[in-house]
């Protein structure tokens, strides 16, 4: 249980807010600042409040944790029913099974539905999620589709069997299906800028694309019948195949009472379907990377230029150090391209893990006449990586940062939740993400010296430019030069 906070804690969570502040204020500074860093964060530790589990007669799991400070509750509701549990010519299906769970049961409609948790006070997502730091995306991944609610604890009772009802006997009614499926088609974030279709054609290539980015395009889903949908919600969503997680102020006996009273008559079936292992369909090695692909945009005033790459999987050894790795990409092409060179609208990052390897992607937006400019001093970035060991006060800053984006916000009941899931799905121990802040504190400059030597050489990138034809003409050459130059310096 977590205790009831008292008053003098409080100072001890602001001088930990004011110093993961400092850091971020810090990170695309430059290396005068850096001097001024605190002492390394080495003896905080990421630590999971203590958790209750138990099991129903029906196979259904539950994850508890008591938390005293307000009567409001977290519900995740966790079922293994991802794309890899799916032929590919049916991708979207886990998709737009859990899409049609909020559509109603057959005494509810849509409508009906969302007056009650409207009048209940309640928030409601469906999806799969990203857990986060040193967590598998367990949608590029393709393992689960978790349903959140939230709420005040007094309506924690009605709220579970709200949802019992809902993911137990959809109505999956024909004119939903149809609605459905015309929305994921319809849905194609990657159409409306350069950034997200650059993003999206080198996520597919390296293999960690999420399911609404495979989606995209794929009208495969059109094809989908309404008794599919209605087969593998009963092979899916059955106890034996669901994890349930209530962060709450509620007392364990009670809670496990209404848990019981709603979810106890969920009848089992034999052998529930579970998600594959197989990898995701895109996924690649470094020897079968496509070559640099250009998508013109005539008349963009802007050039998007996405890289990525493969990296350790979440498992892997080396995996804290590739976490590092990209952040301090991240933090270097911030620093060069848009601090002192101004010649960005924005760069942006992200690292995707998957079980058995993940990758990262960087992404900026530049003037249209600083393309070719740009992307040398991507170039230029990539090979310092790997020619020179980092400073060590550069490492200290962005250990210091990722420590605390691990650590800070398992204050909030929804990452608690969220984590709880991850741990129940991916079969990570309580001490997970503390094992991970240890692997963080133990990675030195050569180890991401020795990472970009290995994963950030020409031969291992994925690049995509979206924009204009002459700037992608002078993108092109650039990278002809390096790529068949081998690992020389960039031009």
């Amino acid at each position: 249980m977590i205790p009831r906070r008292v008053r003098p804690d409080r100072p001890q969570g602001r001088r930990a807010s004011t110093a993961l502040l400092c850091y971020v204020a810090l990170w695309a500074s430059g290396g005068a600042l850096e001097a001024q860093m605190p002492p390394p964060i080495r003896d905080v530790e990421a630590r999971m409040p203590p958790m209750r589990r138990f099991e129903l007669p029906n196979g259904m799991r539950v994850l508890t944790v008591r938390d005293m400070r307000a009567p409001y509750f977290d519900v995740r509701l966790a079922v293994r029913s991802g794309w890899t549990a799916v032929p590919p010519s049916t991708l979207g299906i886990s998709r737009l099974t859990s899409l049609l769970i909020g559509d109603g049961t057959p005494e509810r409609g849509r409508a009906e539905v969302e007056r009650l948790m409207t009048n209940a006070g309640l928030t409601y997502a469906t999806g799969a999620t990203t857990y986060g730091l040193a967590t598998v995306n367990v949608d590029a991944a393709g393992l689960a589709t978790t349903f959140a609610v939230r709420g005040l604890t007094p309506r924690l009772a009605s709220t579970l069997s709200l949802l019992a009802d809902l993911v137990r006997r959809p109505a999956l009614r024909a004119e939903d299906v149809e609605r459905r499926k015309r929305e994921i088609v319809a849905v194609q974030p990657g159409v409306a800028g350069p950034a997200a279709v650059a993003n999206q054609r080198v996520a597919r290539a390296l293999g960690i694309a999420t399911v609404a980015l495979r989606l995209q395009g794929d009208s495969s889903i059109l094809r989908i019948s309404r008794d599919q949908v209605a087969a593998f919600h009963a092979a899916h969503y059955v106890p034996n195949n669901v994890t349930l997680v209530v962060v709450s102020d509620l007392d364990d006996r009670e809670l496990e009472q209404v848990v019981t009273r709603e979810f106890g008559d969920w009848a089992a079936v034999p052998n529930a379907a579970l998600p594959g292992t197989q990898p995701p369909p895109e996924a690649v090695h470094a020897a079968g990377l496509p070559a640099p692909e250009f998508i013109e945009r005539p008349g963009s005033v802007q050039t998007a230029v996405t890289l990525g790459a493969r990296l350790p999987g979440i498992n892997d050894p080396e995996y804290p150090a590739a976490v590092l790795l990209h952040a301090m990409l991240d933090r270097r092409l911030t620093q060069n391209i848009l601090s002192r060179h101004g010649w960005a609208y924005g760069v942006s990052g992200t690292v995707r893990a998957l079980p058995t390897g993940g990758g990262f992607l960087a992404n900026t937006n530049v003037h249209g006449d600083k393309s070719a400019d740009a992307v040398r001093e991507v170039l230029s970035e990539l090979r310092r990586l790997g020619a020179e060991p980092v400073p060590p006060s550069e490492l200290e800053t962005i250990r210091g940062t990722i420590t605390g984006n691990l650590i800070l916000p398992m204050e909030q009941r929804a990452v608690i939740a969220e984590r709880l899931v991850a741990l129940d799905i991916n079969g990570y121990t309580v001490d997970h993400w503390e094992r991970f802040r240890r692997g963080l504190s133990r990675v030195t400059p050569e180890d991401i010296q020795g990472l970009a030597r290995r994963y950030l050489t020409p031969d291992r990138l994925v690049w995509v430019a979206v924009g204009e034809r002459n700037r992608l003409t002078e993108i092109r050459g650039v990278l002809a030069r390096v790529q068949g130059g081998g690992a020389g310096p960039p031009p």
